[in-house]
């Protein structure tokens, strides 16, 4: 049972490290997708931009690839969270039959501190949030702005994209809100 903690904590590190390896890729991608903008046409950012308008689906459909892999490794370290607590943490209590020592509550206590804090979880959310809302805001701005590109006129190429980087936008959003369910569904202190 040990070792199997062992085992699942390392794969938690793991994740943590992938996530945030994907995290600052993205971060670094919008990083050059604005210098890529600005360098096209120096005179002008906002000319620039919208002289590039063609390519924000395909780059709003990257964004949401990378989202989304982080968002898998989000929902893995969540899954193995409430393994961890729901069922390895409660075999190791009933095997040791000792009321007083709880082994492994950090995921109660996590839960407890970060998700149930009250006005308090207003911050403890917005900054686990940050590293999605960041690629979000970018996409929808994406979308925004490709909706209002400055030709006009769309061809059905044009409607496949936007409506491919919007369903791919909508995908994000609805992972985002399953795995943050698994995490606000773990047990706190409180309550056991």
């Amino acid at each position: 049972m040990t070792e199997e903690y062992r085992a699942l904590r390392a794969e938690l590190t793991a994740r943590i490290e992938k996530q945030q390896d994907i995290t600052n890729f993205t971060i670094a991608l919008i990083v050059a997708f604005v210098a890529v903008i600005k360098a096209s046409q120096p005179s002008s950012f906002a000319q620039a931009a919208a002289s590039l308008w063609h390519i924000y689906p395909l780059f709003s459909l990257v964004l949401s690839t990378f989202i989304l892999m982080a968002l898998d490794h989000e929902m893995n370290i969540a899954h193995i969270s409430s393994y961890i607590h729901e069922r390895l943490r409660v075999d190791a209590s009933s095997i040791m039959k000792n009321g007083s020592y709880r082994p492994w509550g950090w995921n109660a206590y996590r839960a407890s501190a970060q998700q149930h804090a009250g006005i308090g979880n207003f911050f403890t959310l917005s900054m686990a949030s940050a590293k999605y809302g960041v690629t979000i805001l970018t996409n929808v701005f994406l979308l925004g702005a490709y909706w209002h590109h400055p030709s006009g006129h769309m061809s059905w190429i044009d409607w496949a994209a936007y409506a491919l980087a919007t369903l791919a936008l909508v995908w994000v959003i609805g992972a985002a809100v399953y795995t943050s369910r698994i995490y606000l569904r773990m047990p706190h202190e409180d309550a056991e």
